[in-house]
């Protein structure tokens, strides 16, 4: 029973935690999407995040993804962080301009890319990120920004 709940104390440790709102731009149609992120602290440098983004039609092509993305996190001061990401995406798009409509699937591919992080206070982080988003028949670069709630 001490292992037990040591064990939950463990989880529910301060500042491991994080959940986010985001706003994106893909390089390629449909370009400004949405997003809602959570993280979990591992330790001081890997921070595994999942994410979910949708984007509105926007020249006859809406899309969706899934993402969970691992990110190695380097401190080189207080208020700022570095780190490159990579993981694995599951991505939806329609393409539908009143005349063709066609679904493109469901595809499963890989995020690789980058960001930055400002500390505003302890319990909130602004990032951005860049990364490349590649499927069999879907791929691009997305940036985007997100304010975190750390807890």
């Amino acid at each position: 029973m001490c292992m037990a709940l040591m064990s939950v104390g463990a989880f529910a440790q301060k500042d491991m935690m994080e959940l986010g709102v985001k706003l994106n731009y893909g390089f390629d149609a449909p370009h400004a999407g949405i997003g809602v992120l959570g993280r979990y602290n591992l330790d001081e440098h890997f921070r595994p995040e999942v994410s979910a983004n949708f984007y509105p039609k926007n020249d006859g092509m809406s899309s969706w993804d899934i993402s969970a993305n691992l990110h190695y996190v380097f401190h080189p001061t207080q208020k700022f962080k570095v780190y490159p990401l990579g993981g694995l995406a599951i991505v939806g798009a329609n393409y539908d301009n009143n005349i063709i409509k066609v679904d493109n699937g469901t595809e499963v591919g890989f995020n690789l890319g980058g960001g930055i992080q400002y500390n505003i206070n302890s319990e909130l982080h602004l990032n951005a990120e860049l990364y490349y988003q590649n499927t069999n028949h879907y791929d691009r670069a997305i940036t985007n920004v997100s304010l975190v709630y750390v807890f």
